[in-house]
């Protein structure tokens, strides 16, 4: 869309149809994406994420600064992506029949640089713009010490599914990776939790490597969908304010 300004100041139409090309190339890439996790959730993820996004810069007196104060959120969850890529590229190229136990070691430990790298700082970037769509100022410092559940509390009203998987298998997994509680047996990987004081498990679970991979996939989409229609959205913006000045 870049190389075509010019073009777009002279036809508004192409500038129209390189748009709606452009949100259905994203659509194809990031929602209708064959056997990965679920097409529901991602679904909905994105008109969260862009009700969110497009509330903020209606209400922000100042979106400008409001970029600042979330920019660092936003860059560290770019910062972890393409680490993430890679490694599941990797992951990818292993025979699952050959290598099945070192994809499920592998897995969890993409699994961990997901939640801590892009889904958390993705959940404070959309806490912090329902913030600015309600009106109120936001700073880096306030989001970023806000824990789990206020962020929980702050978007439940407008973004239930952001919280479904992560609660349902998420959270449990991700102790059960931090206490090393999980072990291969017989094909799957077995995880589990644990009450401290009593040594009882509380929670348990089989995963196949495909249910697995799922999970992870969902968790990763929220930060992904934000990410990708971010720029997206800054992109079509930049163009229409250079396409309108020009015929100014």
């Amino acid at each position: 869309m870049s190389k075509n300004l010019h073009i777009y100041k002279k036809s508004p139409k192409k500038l129209q149809s390189d748009i709606d090309k452009l949100v259905e190339t994203f659509d194809l890439d990031y929602v209708r994406v064959p056997k990965v996790g679920s097409e529901e959730l991602r679904t909905e993820y994105l008109l969260i994420i862009q009700e969110l996004l497009e509330m903020a810069i209606l209400k922000s007196s100042d979106f400008k600064k409001t970029l600042a104060e979330i920019l660092p959120f936003t860059m560290q969850g770019m910062d972890t992506s393409p680490v993430i890529t890679h490694m599941a590229r990797i992951l990818d190229n292993f025979d699952n029949e050959r290598f099945l136990e070192t994809n499920f070691y592998l897995s969890l430990f993409i699994f961990m640089l997901n939640v801590e790298g892009q889904y958390f700082p993705a959940l404070k970037t959309l806490c912090a713009l329902k913030l600015v769509g309600e009106g109120k100022s936001i700073d880096f410092e306030t989001i970023n010490k806000m824990s789990y559940k206020s962020i929980k509390i702050e978007l439940e009203s407008i973004g239930e599914p952001l919280f479904l998987i992560y609660d349902d298998i998420g959270r449990k997994l991700r102790n059960a990776i931090a206490h090393a509680n999980f072990r291969f047996d017989k094909g799957k990987l077995v995880c589990w939790n644990v009450e401290p004081r009593t040594r009882k498990r509380t929670w348990e679970k089989d995963f196949t490597f495909e249910e697995l991979t799922a999970t992870l996939a969902d968790i990763y989409s929220v930060a992904e969908g934000f990410i990708n229609w971010y720029m997206i959205r800054q992109l079509i913006g930049k163009v229409q304010k250079f396409v309108s000045s020009e015929r100014v």
